[in-house]
């Protein structure tokens, strides 16, 4: 699946959940695809300044896995859940 930070949720094509990767719980930054274009580095700049001033470029997202097994071992539900940045 790759080295990355993102949550994520696959199922097969029967719907049995195949894979589920709960992130990470490190603050996520995101890069706005508008300050990495030639002639955007004003913006880039003040992206920086943001960014060191953590003036709301940085996002946790919490997110876990909730998986039920039974007494017998079988797994009855697996699901990825995502707690929004805005959900304290």
């Amino acid at each position: 699946m790759g080295h990355t930070h993102h949550a994520r949720h696959l199922l097969n094509d029967t719907g049995q959940t195949i894979y589920i990767n709960t992130g990470t719980w490190a603050d996520l930054v995101t890069v706005p695809d508008s300050v990495l274009v030639d002639g955007a580095e004003e913006a880039f700049g003040d992206f920086l300044v943001r960014l060191r001033h953590d003036d709301g470029v940085r996002a946790l997202r919490a997110s876990w896995a909730d998986i039920r097994v039974e007494a017998d071992g079988s797994v009855s539900q697996a699901k990825l859940v995502q707690r929004a940045p805005d959900e304290g």
